[in-house]
């Protein structure tokens, strides 16, 4: 792919490029934290973070991690617009190749059953399904207290959590004021 640059996660800059990609592909959901990055890569040695840009800017990004098992456990996400475009398969390729230097000659990672999207280009590529974990999603927190959440996350200045939290209490009770 012309323009295109897949390297290992070192640096600040490199995490910030992830966090970018992670909102632009889930803009709704809670955003990776930069200094939860930095303590996962210092306390895993094992876990290697990989970056894509596409011409200069955050296009995907993704982690294998070849510890403990005899496979090595891995995600990748590309931002959406950007899909289709050989970006996925260079972040795969470069996965692949770092577990199988770990020792590891098989991925494996997690799709939900909604994403059909992700199971199709999985299955374009060979990989199968090995195995069929069925969660159902317990929300134990009454709408009150996700507004209350959220309020308080207003106060931190944390918005765009204070939003899905918000949004979640909505879901439980939609009349909640």
């Amino acid at each position: 792919v012309p323009g295109l640059s897949v390297v290992r996660a070192h640096t600040d800059a490199d995490l910030e490029a992830m966090i970018a990609v992670r909102l632009a592909a889930d803009p709704d959901g809670p955003p990776p934290r930069l200094e939860n990055l930095r303590h996962n890569l210092a306390a895993h040695e094992t876990l290697v973070y990989v970056v894509a840009h596409l011409g200069g800017e955050p296009a995907g990004c993704g982690f294998v991690d070849p510890w403990p098992d005899d496979l090595a456990h891995a995600h990748l996400v590309v931002v959406p617009p950007l899909r289709r475009r050989g970006i996925g398969l260079a972040l795969l390729v470069d996965l692949g190749r770092r577990a199988r230097e770990a020792g590891r000659p098989e991925l494996e990672g997690q799709v939900v059953e909604s994403d059909v999207e992700s199971q199709e280009y999985l299955d374009r590529r060979g990989y199968r399904v090995v195995g069929g974990e069925k969660a159902v999603a317990l929300d134990p927190l009454s709408a009150i207290v996700h507004a209350d959440v959220a309020r308080a996350l207003v106060a931190a200045g944390r918005f765009h959590e204070a939003a899905h939290r918000f949004r979640r209490a909505n879901e439980i009770d939609p009349e909640m004021p």
